[in-house]
């Protein structure tokens, strides 16, 4: 593994045609990792990570993995996920704060963008699926 990669090990729940459902268990490593503190698997809780585009018949539910995604991915994960929500909310409580001077629809405005924002994500989620790649690997 070289110095640009973030490693997870984790277990297979599920198997399906081209794609894998990993659930990552957080390691004592995560400490020292460098992106531990923007990273959901370096909190303690499990998480489970959907891979796609792997060679599925090679793999079997419960067997042990690792998966592995670049600091790149890992980054572009963040802005999707947590930086462009976070713009779009403020920027629509600034807008409509300064153009209805109601500071509660300001905030009921960046409530429903944030939502929008949310679900145009996830009617993304194919076209980041392929974007934010992860890589998969048995553990010998």
């Amino acid at each position: 593994m070289n110095q640009n990669e973030i490693s997870h090990e984790g277990t297979i729940i599920a198997v399906g045609e081209g794609s894998l459902q990993v659930s990552i268990h957080q390691q004592a490593a995560c400490a020292a990792c460098k992106a531990a503190t923007h990273c959901i698997a370096a909190e303690g809780k499990s998480m489970t990570v959907d891979i796609a585009n792997v060679d599925a018949s090679s793999y079997a539910v419960g067997e042990r993995v690792r998966v592995v995604e670049t600091q790149q991915v890992a980054l572009r994960a963040l802005v999707w996920a947590f930086v462009i929500p976070l713009a779009v909310m403020f920027f629509t409580l600034a807008i409509v704060t300064y153009f209805t001077g109601s500071e509660a629809a300001g905030a009921l405005s960046s409530l429903v963008a944030l939502m929008a924002c949310f679900l145009v994500l996830r009617l993304m989620r194919d076209k980041l699926a392929r974007e934010l790649r992860f890589s998969v690997s048995k553990i010998a």
